[in-house]
Parts: C-alpha cells; structure tokens; sequence
C-alpha cells in the first residue's frame, strides 16, 4: 500500500464555530448526486497531513459554481495549511504534523486564501498542476503573505458545525447535500482499508485498528451510504471518490462535520 496523509485533528473543546446547523427533520428525496458534476476529483495530498485545506478547497470550487453563480476559486491548500500550522507553532519551527479545522477556519477569515497558480502552479495550457506538492512546502518554504488575499469583508465566511448526532446527523447531511446545495467536510476516523476501497466492496466503515483522521467531502447519497470526495488524487479508490457506510456519518467519531457559509454580496469578484 502506497504513502498517503491524514492530517484532520480534533479541535480544541473551547473552540467556538460561527454557528450550528441540527434540523434533523428529514427530507423526502432518497438520493441525490447534482453535486457531484462540480466536484474536483484531481486533488492530491500525498503524504502530507493537509486533508483538512483539502477539503476546505473543495467546498469552496463547488460552492461557488453552484451557490455564488460564479467562476470557481480554487484556493492552494498548502498556503492555507503552512499559514494554520505557522499559526499552530507560534513561532517555533513548522511541522507537518496536521491541523484542526477551527485552526483552518480561523486563518481562512484572518489571512484570507492564496490561488492554487501562486503556489502548486499552472501548466503551459493554464490549467492547475496537480504533481508538483513537495513536503518542502510546509517544512521550509517561507511564504510571501502577500499572495493571500485579503477578504473585503473577514466576515464572508463562516463556520457551521451539524450539531445533532446519529440518524439525526445523517438527515441533516442529506438535507445540506439536496436541498441547501452544499458540500460538506467531515473529519473521518480511518483504518488501513480505506486507500484501497472498490466499490464491489461494499460501503467502507472502518474494521480495523484506526490510522487516523481524514478530513473528506460528502457530495452525493444514496439509501444508506454517502458519496464522499477525498483528496488522495483520481488513481485512489474508485477515482477518489469513497462510498461511505451511513453509520460513519451517524458515529460519534465523526467529527467535526460542517459546511462554509458564504456571505454572497461580501465575496471579492477578482
């Protein structure tokens, strides 16, 4: 089995989303797959602990296309994960070592984002590499802030955390999902398996001793499983796209998941 990252650590208990979301009241469409048409399934974190960028990446490509009505930004996980983790260090020397998703959040509304071509690059067509990551991003690159951009409005985004749980929780992700037209992250506990993963498998739910937490993208379901989008590249799995067991999403150890809340009329246009 080949190298790949993890990287989703559990926030602090004292972190404080912008708001929560815990209808859990159900909705009538049995699946739902419109938003996986807008999905990037080409993401590659390789070995480095940066899934939760990743993922934060992917929601925003899909939810400016579906929600915003607009050309997709396509932010560069490695700035925004080196600005978490330079964050997380205080100072001190920066590690690969992973980071919460309120970290993220907060460097996202204080930094702003960086464009994928400032940092991974463009090819000669002008479309986005995606094999040029090097762990020396984060362990010795010194980014120039000013490739961040700057929010007009720090408020533009926010946080929304599903706070209701089990079959409850599962309601809510199909309702994100179908009716508010929204991807999801959610921070996965994974085991060995799920690198791997064929569809003639079955749904994946972990059966084996747990590697760690990976931050993924729930974009699609079907009666009980959810199509998530993860950020291995398209030669994983069935093209980077895992069938997840509903009970993942119903575990207690799924954690967090959210959504990005977007303040349409305050987001740059350039």
């Amino acid at each position: 089995m080949g190298q790949f990252g993890l990287g989703c650590l559990i926030d602090h208990k004292s972190y404080k989303p912008d708001a929560f979301y815990g209808k859990g009241i159900g909705i009538a469409a049995t699946s739902s797959y419109d938003l996986m048409k807008y999905g990037r399934f080409d993401l590659d974190q390789r070995s480095s602990q940066s899934c939760v960028w990743y993922s934060m990446a992917q929601r925003l490509w899909c939810d400016m296309q579906v929600r915003g009505g607009r050309a997709p930004i396509l932010l560069s996980p490695m700035a925004g994960y080196w600005a978490t983790r330079r964050k997380t260090a205080g100072g001190g020397p920066i590690f690969d070592l992973g980071c919460r998703p309120g970290d993220g959040m907060d460097v996202f509304k204080e930094l702003g984002w960086a464009p994928w071509a400032k940092v991974e690059g463009m090819d000669d067509e002008g479309k986005e590499k995606v094999d040029t990551w090097d762990l020396s991003l984060v362990n010795a690159k010194t980014f120039d802030l000013d490739i961040f951009q700057a929010m007009i409005d720090r408020k533009w985004v926010r946080d929304v955390r599903v706070e209701s749980s089990g079959s409850a929780r599962l309601r809510d992700v199909h309702a994100l999902i179908h009716e508010e037209k929204k991807m999801v992250g959610a921070g996965i506990v994974i085991d060995e398996t799920f690198s791997t993963w064929k569809a003639s498998q079955g749904p994946w739910r972990r059966t084996r001793p747990a590697i760690g937490r990976h931050m993924v993208t729930p974009a699609a379901f079907e009666p009980g499983l959810v199509y998530a989008i993860g950020s291995y590249g398209n030669a994983n799995a069935e093209g980077n796209v895992v069938q997840l067991a509903a009970d993942v999403i119903m575990s207690d150890e799924t954690e967090p998941v959210c959504y990005l809340d977007i303040d349409w009329s305050k987001v740059p246009t350039t």
